[in-house]
């Protein structure tokens, strides 16, 4: 019998606890759990020297809680979590693990609705115990206890939403749908052998997703926990730092959000055009994915010689499996990295159901991140009048937790995705979007607001919003260093402009807004849309419209001096106002409620500054520093020509 299937037939048969999936991890005790980078070094920690700091972070946390009592994990992806979190469930408590990016109120929201006492990691709340890092690490024993307590374990994770549309809700997992959705890995090894391929015998997965959400726990950590693999940690979340840590590491798996896929699909091809490898690129990755199609086995040893340059400059030559979930990924980011030869699926699931399924296409080119997949054996589902998918089944959540009450679900109800899906005639789900984020598209018919960002072939961040006033919009995020430069605000436009035109028109948004700060996204990185909306519409988020972005029509590119003398004029408008908030494209009367007196000030002051003489059909032009910098330049290049 398989190794795999041997586990997963023990596990079947098996009381289904949390402490029966800690039995099996730990059964490997003398493989290697963890490794992380320390400088040019790589360390290593066995399951087995793993399972002696569980021990003793056990007898510090039943010195602080007792048993039954919530405890609240806050802390980054690390060794350091992984004990915590067998330990509070050692002790007998049931573990809240949180994200160390939740503001203080939602963190205040989550230890109300829990009614957690108790706090392991460096973030505090009103009327809670808190055990910082660096005091868990002074008041441990020096010694471990021979032995794991024999009974009193706790079975009971409770599990954070991301919070895209408001506060977080809590959802709880005992053991026994925990150990549903582990056995539904048994459906993907059927169907998928990559899944299980290691490389050079070795097996070692990326700990990218955070263990506190869904995706990054049961997909990434408990999946393969059981089997006693390698979990890879990241020393932060820098581009570089991702790929040189595959790369060096030699990682074999990686499960992530579509950011992480979209921004290494966008790299590959930005390098491509950098060097003028873009033709070449293209044709290697259509003949990676032909042989792939066509002779999969044959592939395996051709694909990573063809893409070996791309491969040695990503994610190195070991990757074997990867899996995207949360969201939908860019238009060809799925064809890219699969042609690449990394083996890339598309998965779905959700706080409330754990994960529900994901894509294991045969074939490469089907790999294109637009579907889903069939539903894991432990679910079932179907889609309501309104398209939205509804989901019931072993794997969902146990109960929910509201202002310190725990609600058992009932087991007979359908659970609300909020997504909207298509289903095909094998069950084979496509996700077209939020519910909440489909909205009438220039055809009158109803589109989803995720489809036109994917559709989108920008290097741009953008985010499409619906406003109540204008509708279906496209928000494009500018990088900080473009508000001076003229030549890179042009370029923003123009590549939004032409990415539009490739759109379908009843996906094209009939507005366009620009800003320079960073778009709010959720805690799983999905974008606020209804806080964005929000924000925009009562003016507390910066945004530009293109008239308002680029300097006045007919204004031609500026070289860096122009730059400069719009800057100077800003500062002048600065002190004739005694403004603080001036930049190069404000407004002197609508933005910033200059009057008729200030202004012939102003422009007085540009005189003697500047020693010229402003001619009167073009005082007004004066308005806006970009455009007072291009008539400075246009009147001296007369004075210069003597016209």
């Amino acid at each position: 019998m398989k190794f795999y299937e041997k586990i997963l037939l023990e596990l079947e048969s098996e009381e289904h606890s949390m402490r029966t999936v800690y039995r099996h991890a730990f059964a490997f005790s003398d493989e290697t759990a963890f490794e992380y980078s320390v400088g040019t070094a790589i360390r290593k920690v066995t399951y087995s020297a793993c399972r002696k700091e569980i021990l003793r972070i056990c007898g510090l946390v039943k010195e602080h809680a007792v048993q039954g009592q919530i405890v609240a994990l806050i802390m980054k992806n690390s060794p350091l979590w992984v004990e915590c979190f067998w330990a509070i469930l050692m002790a007998g408590c049931k573990v809240m693990p949180l994200s160390e990016d939740m503001t203080d109120s939602m963190l205040a929201g989550c230890i109300k609705d829990s009614g957690c006492r108790f706090i392991l990691g460096d973030r505090k709340a009103e009327d809670c115990t808190n055990i910082e890092i660096s005091r868990l690490e002074k008041e441990l024993p020096s010694e471990a206890p021979a032995d794991e307590p024999e009974s009193g374990w706790g079975d009971e994770i409770i599990l954070s939403t991301s919070a895209t549309t408001g506060e977080p809700v809590l959802y709880s997992y005992t053991g026994r749908q925990i150990c549903a959705q582990i056995l539904n890995s048994g459906y993907v090894l059927q169907h998928c052998k990559d899944v299980s391929r290691f490389w050079k015998g070795q097996f070692r997965l990326l700990a990218f997703l955070p263990f506190c959400h869904i995706f990054g726990l049961t997909a990434c950590y408990l999946w393969f926990t059981l089997f006693g693999r390698t979990f890879v940690f990241l020393n932060d979340y820098a581009p570089s730092t991702i790929l040189n840590t595959c790369r060096t590491h030699k990682v074999t798996h990686i499960f992530a959000i579509p950011l992480l896929w979209d921004m290494l699909a966008k790299g590959i091809t930005a390098e491509a055009e950098k060097t003028g490898q873009t033709a070449k690129l293209e044709k290697g990755i259509s003949l990676s994915l032909k042989l792939q199609d066509n002779f999969p086995h044959l592939a395996r040893s051709i694909v990573p010689k063809i893409m070996k340059s791309v491969r040695d400059k990503t994610l190195g030559p070991a990757v074997q499996f990867c899996i995207s979930g949360g969201g939908a990924c860019g238009k060809d980011t799925g064809r890219i990295v699969n042609g690449c030869g990394y083996h890339l699926e598309n998965g779905y699931g959700m706080t409330e159901i754990g994960i529900a399924c994901v894509t294991l296409h045969k074939k490469a080119s089907r790999r294109d991140c637009t579907t889903v997949g069939r539903l894991f054996p432990s679910l079932e589902a179907k889609i309501d009048n309104e398209g939205q998918l509804l989901i019931k089944g072993d794997s969902c959540y146990e109960a929910s937790y509201k202002d310190g009450v725990r609600i058992l679900r009932n087991k007979d109800e359908w659970i609300s995705t909020g997504d909207s899906f298509a289903m095909a005639d094998d069950g084979e789900l496509t996700i077209i979007g939020r519910t909440d984020d489909l909205i009438n598209g220039a055809n009158g018919e109803r589109i989803s607001l995720e489809a036109v960002e994917t559709e989108l072939k920008m290097s741009l961040t953008c985010c499409a919003i619906g406003l109540k006033q204008k509708g279906l919009t496209l928000l494009v995020q500018v990088p900080s260093d473009a508000k001076f430069s003229f030549a890179k605000k042009e370029a923003a436009v123009k590549e939004t402009e032409e990415a539009l035109n490739g759109l379908n028109t009843g996906l094209r948004p009939g507005h366009v807004l620009y800003t320079y700060e960073d778009i709010p996204v959720s805690l799983s990185h999905k974008y606020r849309r209804k806080y964005i909306a929000e924000i925009i519409e009562e003016g507390s988020f910066k945004v530009f419209t293109k008239d308002e972005f680029l300097p006045p029509a007919g204004i031609k590119a500026r070289d860096g001096e122009q730059e400069e003398l719009a800057l100077e004029i800003a500062s002048i408008m600065k002190e004739v106002l005694k403004k603080e908030d001036v930049s190069v494209n404000s407004s002197f009367f609508s933005d910033l409620g200059g009057d008729s007196l200030r202004y012939i000030e102003f422009l007085n002051t540009i005189e003697t500054r500047f020693g010229i003489t402003i001619p009167r059909e073009l005082a007004l032009r004066f308005a806006n520093p970009v455009s007072a910098a291009e008539v400075i330049k246009e009147v001296i290049n007369r004075n210069n020509e003597g016209t």
